[in-house]
């Protein structure tokens, strides 16, 4: 699947990187690794977005969203 990330990966790799370096090295590892991780949330959130506004407005009813009159996506009531 194109654009998939391996959070796995990261978590071992994160591990292994606590270990291995001493406690301001790991902090700051620490800190490469919450970023990267906020990095990974907003890619995901960015898909999700894209992928909900291609639907139609059939499909967003079908799970419980409409589109608005401006073409935002909201929850149905």
């Amino acid at each position: 699947m194109r654009g998939h990330i391996s959070i796995t990966h990261t978590t071992a790799c994160q591990n292994g990187i606590q270990q291995a370096l001493g406690s301001k090295s790991a902090r700051t590892g620490n800190l490469l690794m919450a970023a990267f991780g906020r990095l990974i949330a907003a890619y995901k959130h960015h898909q999700s977005r894209r992928a909900i506004l291609r639907l139609n407005d059939s499909q967003l009813r079908d799970i419980g969203l409409e589109r608005s009159f401006d073409g935002s996506i909201c929850e149905r009531n």
